[in-house]
């Protein structure tokens, strides 16, 4: 979509809904499915992949279209789907994946002679996203004016329906806008808060001085008869301080986003010209490594934000480039939904789980070492739980191996997660 009025209505539409004062709106929604997550951790943590793919999935569908997703039915066929957008997404930004790039001819080759497995793959994911557009579409506009309900695309339907005195083409438009937010809202939130999970748990299991003194933390400021809600979040220091630096630490997009040049251009004595488009390295010591910015930036270490016991405004905040850059400095309108979703999974998890590396047969720890594959996002398992992605070497960026023990603090602490509504 290029840059323009349309564009501008489609993002007003998503910046309304997502707008830091918007996302308290759905803080009940993510505490529920936050105490859904620690349940399937007790009862088998051994799907921590699968869990954080559901709790995720269960999350935004939940905000977005007022859908509660069945495990064993919605989630499957959801799942399945967003995978085809997201490696057709990956590949088309992957350079050099494809032919096409330098034969464009190709793209009129029939699918069915060789060399068009390409046109094969195209056709796949086109039919994957008109899916993933429609089919929860649909099913939200048939609840939305029955069903009171804070999910955003109700708000947008009932807009759009308090219009239909207005032209018919605003309607279509409108209409069109919502379906279109909608689904770009969920597919391109989703890798942040999936990765990032993934990312907090392969941290932890390396890293036991860091649980233990967010545990410490936890207990002073909630307690031991309750699990935590986002009221406890500003007297959360060091839980802050271990969000924050999961976003430095594991950089989800390490390219950012694709920018256009809107004009003409010089950088640093070469000319750019109008329409190029620009990959921004977040990951690069510019950015998010920077050993200036922050000392030994490949360790895993929360107290780099803190200072005196408050948060040190001095420090860089991940956050400003993590979810990407551009106008206001923040490219991802989900950004403050993503940061909510990881602070309420983190401090619920660490609040009655002990983490810490897998073990052998033996019962001895097993080293894991923090190495990713190659792909356009990263992410931090190869389990073949999330419906195959892990076969996806082109989109998906995994370590090799996050394996990692989760067990319950205590009797109190498994009484806790049973209890919890």
């Amino acid at each position: 979509m290029p840059y323009g009025q349309w564009w501008r209505r489609h993002r007003r539409a998503f910046w309304q809904h997502f707008r830091p004062d918007a996302v308290l709106g759905y803080q009940q929604a993510q505490c529920q499915i936050a105490r859904r997550f620690l349940r399937a951790l007790l009862q088998d943590p051994s799907e921590l992949v699968e869990h954080i793919q559901y709790t995720a999935l269960g999350s935004l569908m939940k905000v977005i279209y007022d859908i509660d997703v069945v495990r064993e039915t919605d989630f499957r066929t959801y799942s399945s789907v967003l995978h085809s957008v997201q490696q057709g997404v990956g590949e088309v930004f992957q350079p050099g994946s494809s032919l096409i790039e330098y034969f464009p001819v190709l793209r009129w080759l029939p699918s069915f002679l060789p060399g068009g497995s390409y046109v094969r793959r195209a056709s796949k994911w086109r039919s994957s996203a008109y899916h993933l557009r429609e089919e929860p579409f649909v099913r939200a506009q048939k609840t939305f004016q029955s069903v009171s309900s804070v999910a955003f695309l109700h708000r947008l339907l009932k807009r759009v329906a308090a219009s239909a005195s207005e032209s018919a083409a605003l309607v279509s438009e409108e209409t069109e806008i919502a379906e279109n937010v909608a689904a770009v809202s969920l597919s391109g939130t989703l890798p942040f808060t999936y990765s990032l999970l993934q990312a907090f748990f392969l941290a932890m299991s390396q890293h036991p001085d860091v649980v233990k003194k967010a545990q410490e933390e936890l207990d002073s400021v909630v307690g031991n008869n309750r699990l935590p809600d986002f009221g406890d979040q500003d007297k959360l220091v060091y839980l802050t301080a271990i969000v924050k630096e999961t976003l430095r630490w594991h950089v989800v997009v390490p390219f950012g986003v694709p920018h256009c040049t809107t004009r003409d251009d010089e950088l640093r004595g070469y000319y750019v010209p109008a329409n190029t488009v620009l990959l921004p390295n977040i990951w690069c010591v510019a950015c998010l490594h920077d050993p200036e910015a922050y000392q030994d930036p490949e360790d895993f270490r929360p107290e780099r934000f803190i200072r005196d016991g408050k948060l040190d405004p001095s420090v860089r905040d991940p956050s400003a480039f993590a979810f990407g850059f551009g106008r206001r400095r923040v490219v991802c309108p989900g950004r403050h939904f993503a940061e909510a979703a990881l602070f309420i999974n983190i401090a619920s998890v660490l609040h009655v789980f002990d983490i810490g590396p897998p073990l052998d047969g033996a019962g001895k720890p097993i080293k894991i070492q923090y190495k990713m594959t190659n792909g356009f996002l990263s992410y931090a398992s190869t389990s073949e739980s999330y419906v195959g992605m892990a076969n996806s070497p082109r989109y998906d960026r995994y370590p090799e191996d996050c394996r990692c023990s989760i067990v319950p603090r205590s009797a109190q602490a498994e009484r806790s997660i049973r209890e919890a509504q």
